[in-house]
């Protein structure tokens, strides 16, 4: 899924990712994320696709594919997120954008030499704004190829790096929850957890975060494109802070644990392990609202935290969309945008 953007908004005032003491912070608690008052948190909110894929396929800026209508250096406003009564945003990111390494196709993969700076800038203002950030390696590439597209897994070649580099970036901000993999598929448990094949595991990648000091949330998917979390149980991540949670995707594509369709199998599969779920993709593919509303009804009875897929605008590539247009972006709501906001709307 793809977005683009609408910079109407400034982040140069915001020092928000440097504010190591905020008191806007979100942290695990069990099987809950709690804020720094120590009250339950349950994500709501959307993923804004664009900062995986704008840059890498040539756009100068790296919103520039998205869909809300930003020019190089800005970034989507998020007066609309806001007013939806959401509290996360979920940013794509890519690689080979982030830290610039060539590729054999001779692609450049920052043509304007910003994307760090548009990725830090977004996270900065929208945590200023009081949304909480999930970032999460989307696009990634072994060896030399460029990172144009979804990978089986994170890779042994630069993805620990990456993790490296962007823990840094921004474990100063504890606003901002890491997810280490976007869709892990066609790959064993063993793996997802511990790496091989020039893949590197969950495991390999935490640790990268923890060596940097980095004390964030980590949220980690399984396989069948994070459908499947059983690896939590049967290789369960090791982390001394004990601050890491289970990230699901759920699209009603005919997987074992499609909550819509089998709630009872997924329902026991993601609360075994015993810390906080977050279902950080899920949509309708524009095709009607009974599955997404079957999701959220399921999410607000276990206290999972949802984050639809996407705020970007149906003209944009990438079903499902949560809206017909971003400029306003109080057009008409699409299918499955309509229940959504009807359902972060309805809580307090």
């Amino acid at each position: 899924s793809s977005s683009s953007s609408s910079g109407s908004k400034s982040s140069s005032t915001s020092s928000s990712s440097s504010s190591g003491t905020s008191a806007f912070s979100i942290a695990v608690s069990g099987n809950r994320l709690v804020n720094g008052s120590g009250a339950t948190v349950q994500l709501r909110g959307v993923n804004m696709s664009g900062l995986e894929l704008s840059s890498i396929l040539g756009s100068g800026d790296p919103w520039g594919y998205s869909g809300f209508g930003t020019s190089s250096g800005t970034i989507p406003d998020d007066t609309f997120i806001r007013a939806q009564k959401c509290n996360v945003v979920r940013l794509p990111l890519n690689e080979e954008s982030w830290l610039g390494y060539p590729n054999s196709s001779g692609t450049n993969p920052d043509p304007s030499g910003n994307y760090v700076s548009v990725v830090k800038k977004s996270v900065a203002q929208y945590t200023a704004d009081g949304l909480y950030v999930i970032v999460d390696l989307h696009w990634s590439a072994q060896g030399s190829a460029p990172a144009n597209a979804q990978q089986m897994m994170a890779d042994s070649d630069h993805s620990i790096t990456f993790w490296t580099s962007v823990a840094n970036a921004f474990k100063d901000n504890p606003a901002v929850i890491f997810e280490l993999y976007n869709e892990p598929h066609d790959i064993s448990n063993a793996v997802v957890s511990g790496g091989g094949g020039g893949w590197a595991g969950y495991q390999q990648m935490l640790n990268a975060v923890r060596a940097t000091g980095a004390t964030n949330v980590v949220l980690m998917g399984g396989t069948a494109w994070s459908n499947d979390e059983t690896w939590w149980t049967s290789n369960r991540p090791v982390d001394a802070l004990n601050q890491i949670a289970a990230a699901h995707h759920d699209y009603n594509q005919g997987l074992t644990y499609d909550i819509g369709t089998n709630p009872t199998a997924a329902t026991a599969m993601l609360n075994a392990p015993g810390v906080p779920v977050v279902i950080t993709e899920t949509g309708d593919s524009n095709s009607g609202s009974s599955y997404i509303s079957a999701v959220l009804s399921t999410a607000d009875a276990q206290g999972y935290g949802v984050v639809a897929w996407a705020l970007n605008p149906a003209d944009s590539f990438g079903a499902p969309n949560l809206l017909q247009s971003f400029t306003p972006p109080t057009a008409a709501t699409t299918t499955s945008g309509a229940p959504y906001f009807n359902w972060t709307l309805s809580h307090p």
